[in-house]
């Protein structure tokens, strides 16, 4: 359903802002099904929406407490750092 890696570990890496993936999450994060997603950019995973975070899209389905994945579909919107 998506990719999960970087240019270290699986050669080119392309630039994608649409799509359903698979992406790494915060474990102790808990979003619902439908439930914003956010980028942490320092920590290089996904979390909940929150201060200093970037907003990427939507879960396509719940990844509770525990997980360390979460399936996003990708709004495409360019965004800026949560305040």
């Amino acid at each position: 359903m998506g990719w999960v890696g970087d240019a270290a570990s699986c050669g080119a890496l392309v630039d994608v802002t649409e799509g359903v993936f698979i992406l790494p999450k915060k474990t102790a994060a808990v979003i619902a099904a439908g439930g914003r997603v956010s980028w942490d950019n320092t920590a290089h995973q996904c979390d909940s929406p929150g201060a200093g975070l970037y907003p990427v899209g939507v879960a396509v389905e719940a990844a509770g407490n525990g997980v360390s994945t979460v399936t996003v579909r990708l709004d495409g919107v360019s965004t800026a750092v949560a305040a």
